[in-house]
């Protein structure tokens, strides 16, 4: 078989062998216009339909918008070579196939061989030989036309499995209803006793909202006793502690003049002076212990509110130290370190008495829990209590931490440490409320509270409100 040369071809082109298919759709890539016409010309007489590109990237778009059935690729071409157009048509084919024979004017079996790994299935050589191109050609098509009956057969067994399949899964359908209508009387028992269960839930549920009403009004009522006792002592204490102040500032200048005018004529002035000292000693003290029960007082009317307004600001850091005053005079905390961390804090809006009233609890319920451990191990003696405060944005908000190494809790008593009467105290000793009521103040003010217990190894309760303008 010989080349033909281009300016001969249309003379000879009849005595060349033909395509094997009259309506093959084929496209040439090559950077040389003539080689491109010569070649369309002999595949065009031979009833293809020709598409042309003068390098890879063309070669692509065509591909991308065109059903092919072969392409003819140069290797040496201007902005993408036929490898790299190779092996973009490759990956776009996925499962298709068309056939791809490479055209190299330079017979370079490393140059062949690069290509054939790019995904070429053929090569040829310029100057072409046209009947060795027809016959490869042909070769290629008859392998696309087996890949794709192979092709077509692998689909209709699929969908012949496919079919199958359904088939199957419609008999174990027909086979599952069977079994469901033997199951219905079971399962009909079953919502019964589902529905059952429910309502003893919602029984439940409707006793519990009750009972929480009860709460609520008992502790509004035990609220409003305890801030009209609170404000009733705290102007009755502090009027007779006015008198007894005063008199006793009163005796006590009377004592120094007597000294001064009386006692020094029989006495000599050592003794006077002594005695002197002594006197003061002791009225210095009861004037301590007058101021003491004053601060006390005054501490007492802090956290009751009852000389405020029912909502207005709050700086959360001295309703703590408030709390913790109020506390010291009210428990022994010999047995407990109580540290506190108080970073600078906003003021909130809020219904003060609540807020210090939850507070109250949870250090109260701290120091309990670490007497609580000290009992049942012997080995315990350093009980601490954190109180941590913090300010945060965005968005703007408080968090206090109260953190004690007491009993601790079970996840189970965690879960139910908000429940209305639930308490871990011995029967006389808690009334189960304190944590409700701090939960459900905590909440009115859109803050959250949260427990995070670890048996015989400590509680942390953590309480956040968002911090919002002063109306």
């Amino acid at each position: 078989m010989s080349s033909i040369p281009p300016q001969n071809h249309n003379q000879n082109k009849t005595n060349w062998a033909q395509l094997l298919h009259n309506n093959l759709q084929i496209l040439i890539v090559d950077d040389e216009p003539v080689f491109r016409m010569i070649i369309k010309d002999i595949l065009e007489d031979s009833g293809a339909t020709i598409f042309e590109a003068e390098n890879g990237q063309e070669a692509i778009d065509i591909f991308d918008k065109t059903p092919l059935d072969l392409i003819l690729m140069d290797l040496n071409m201007p902005v993408m070579n036929g490898f790299e157009a190779i092996s973009l048509i490759r990956e776009k084919l996925q499962d298709k196939f068309i056939p791809i024979i490479t055209v190299n004017a330079f017979n370079d079996e490393k140059i062949l061989q690069q290509a054939l790994e790019c995904g070429a299935d053929d090569y040829l050589v310029k100057p072409a030989n046209y009947e060795v191109l027809i016959s490869k050609i042909n070769s290629m098509i008859r392998i696309k036309n087996f890949y794709d009956r192979e092709h077509e057969l692998r689909m209709r067994l699929y969908h012949e499995n496919q079919r199958s399949m359904q088939l199957s899964k419609e008999l174990n359908k027909a086979k599952n209803d069977l079994e469901l209508k033997n199951q219905l009387l079971i399962t009909v028992n079953e919502q019964l006793d589902k529905y059952g269960k429910e309502l003893e839930i919602e029984v439940l549920k409707q006793t519990n909202q009750l009972r929480q009403k009860d709460l609520q009004l008992i502790e509004k009522d035990r609220e409003v006793s305890l801030y009209s006792l609170a404000s009733g002592m705290a102007h009755e204490i502090n009027n007779p502690l006015g008198f007894v102040k005063s008199s006793l500032l009163s005796l006590h200048k009377r004592i120094n003049k007597l000294y001064d005018q009386t006692l020094i004529k029989y006495l000599d002035k050592i003794s006077v002076d002594k005695n002197r000292r002594t006197t003061d000693r002791m009225v210095n003290r009861a004037f301590r212990g007058i101021d003491r029960i004053i601060n006390i007082i005054n501490y007492l009317k802090r956290l009751s509110n009852v000389d405020m307004e029912e909502t207005g600001p709050l700086n959360l850091n001295i309703s703590i130290d408030d709390t913790l005053r109020l506390i010291k005079t009210q428990f022994d905390t010999r047995h407990a370190t109580i540290k506190t961390y108080l970073a600078d804090l906003p003021e909130i809006i809020c219904a003060r008495q609540k807020i210090n009233i939850c507070i109250y609890n949870i250090i109260k319920n701290s120091l309990e829990a670490i007497k609580a451990k000290e009992k049942i191990d012997p080995e315990f003696k350093e009980g601490q209590v954190e109180i941590i405060s913090q300010y945060s944005v965005p968005p703007a908000r408080i968090t206090v931490q109260i953190i004690d190494n007491g009993i601790g809790m079970t996840d189970e008593e965690r879960r139910q440490a908000f429940d209305p009467f639930y308490t871990q105290k011995p029967i006389g000793e808690g009334s189960g409320i304190g944590l409700t009521m701090a939960d459900t103040y905590v909440k009115k003010h859109d803050g959250q509270i949260t427990i995070n217990s670890e048996k015989n190894k400590g509680t942390t309760v953590t309480l956040t409100f968002p911090v919002q303008e002063k109306a």
